[in-house]
């Protein structure tokens, strides 16, 4: 059963950019009384039988993409997402809208024709040092892990 531990012993408590994008009071007091206090109660709860008793998400790449697609408003595939934060690094230190490029959730059509007032209004409400960070983060996280190549005896 998934306690929202990792196999190393670290816990999954939050997607930590969205919950600094989200929340009202970013403080370490309110961390404490947030997302930690949720997690404790989950896992009594969990030790009690009854579930999760908060929304959950997937883990890895997936559950940040998922975190990330909620906070922008777009698909929550992880491509999907990769593609939408590229597109509004794009986007966001330009004057104007760029009405005739091709829109970043890959709808096919044209920003002005597409989704032209979420991306002025992300582009307002979203600081680029935020997106960027969102967009490592993912990239990162959807690298597929380094295998160290291992010797052969003898040589």
């Amino acid at each position: 059963m998934d306690h929202h531990v990792f196999d190393s012993g670290r816990c999954c408590l939050v997607v930590w950019e969205h919950w600094l994008a989200t929340a009202d009071d970013t403080s370490l007091r309110a961390f404490f009384d947030g997302p930690l206090r949720n997690y404790f109660l989950g896992q009594y709860a969990v030790a009690q039988g009854l579930g999760w008793p908060f929304g959950e998400r997937s883990h890895g790449p997936k559950g940040i993409a998922e975190a990330y697609a909620d906070r922008l408003g777009c698909d929550p595939e992880v491509r999907a997402v990769k593609l939408f934060l590229k597109g509004l690094v794009k986007i966001h230190g330009r004057e104007t809208m760029p009405v005739y490029w091709r829109c970043p959730c890959d709808g096919g059509r044209n920003i002005g024709q597409c989704c032209a007032e979420r991306l002025e209004r992300l582009r307002q409400d979203v600081p680029l040092a935020e997106i960027e960070t969102m967009l490592e983060r993912l990239t990162v996280a959807a690298r597929p892990p380094v295998v160290a190549a291992t010797r052969r005896k003898g040589r």
